[in-house]
């Protein structure tokens, strides 16, 4: 009798096994769902810097977030030590997102344009021109939304 209750345990943890085995990693072969970026409340919330692309790769970036709020409001936190808070306008997938420049005259401006990239991650590529600096820098990261 023992035998056969150790043979029925043991099939058991094969089936329950075999089980947990067949249901790992389904959500790979599900395709993304696209997300419509023309609609300001695609970008509402808050969004965590992954990669950034430079030439076709992804490479780390500086950690910083970006929360857009849905009353136009943005801040954005580099390193978790400098806060930036500011104003944002959308329109045709871009925000054009204006901060207060405490470097010299004149706002920062920076504009992202959202689109589609893959595995749930926007790619926003950035204008920034720093005000009456006349200076400006381009750069393309790959976003994800932490929360709504």
């Amino acid at each position: 009798m023992k035998h056969y209750l150790k043979f029925a345990i043991a099939l058991i943890l094969g089936i329950v096994a075999i089980s947990f085995q067949s249901c790992g990693g389904d959500d790979k072969n599900e395709p993304d769902i696209p997300v419509d970026y023309n609609k300001v409340e695609s970008i509402i919330g808050k969004w965590s810097c992954q990669a950034e692309l430079k030439n076709g790769k992804e490479v780390s970036c500086d950690q910083f977030t970006v929360d857009f709020n849905a009353n136009g409001t943005i801040t954005a936190n580099y390193s978790f030590s400098v806060t930036r808070s500011g104003s944002y306008t959308f329109s045709n997938g871009t925000a054009v997102c204006t901060f207060h420049n405490t470097y010299s005259e004149g706002d920062v401006t920076v504009t992202m344009k959202f689109s589609e990239y893959n595995q749930g991650r926007a790619k926003v590529e950035t204008t920034i021109d720093y005000g009456g600096s006349g200076s400006e820098s381009r750069h393309a990261y790959l976003f994800y939304k932490i929360s709504q």
